[in-house]
């Protein structure tokens, strides 16, 4: 079989050109190429969102580095404003004495008498005595 009958190609005699010349595709190779195409579009949409969102984060950045040096600035003026900072007043030295440590008190309690527990009885086998 020859390339133009594969592609169900015929010559016309009308006009004098090639028609029908379409090839075809099986409906899984044009879905994959859909959903390709359908990918490449979701991947370019990402990554303009990354960009923007990368440029917001930069923004935010410098705002932020903006209003703490002001903050700090004003700080600063403040400070300027209400003069020097008075000397804090040097601690006094503490002095310690060598304290002699007190002689115990001796134990005025009564000694405790020894207390001498009689023997068990036989072990009881229940609950009733003797029993």
């Amino acid at each position: 079989m020859t390339e133009q009958a594969e592609r169900s190609e015929h010559f016309c005699t009308g006009c004098g050109e090639l028609h029908g010349g379409e090839q075809r595709v099986s409906p899984e190779v044009e879905i994959a190429r859909i959903m390709a195409a359908r990918d490449v579009k979701i991947a370019q949409l990402e990554y303009r969102e990354a960009q923007e969102a990368d440029e917001l984060a930069a923004e935010t950045a410098v705002a932020v580095t903006e209003l703490e040096t002001a903050s700090a600035v004003a700080a600063e003026e403040a400070a300027a404003e209400a003069g020097p900072p008075e000397p804090e007043p040097e601690p006094e030295p503490v002095v310690t004495q060598d304290v002699a440590e007190p002689e115990p008190e001796p134990d005025l309690a009564p000694p405790e008498a020894e207390h001498h527990r009689e023997p068990p009885a036989a072990k009881s086998r229940g609950f009733w005595p003797g029993a």
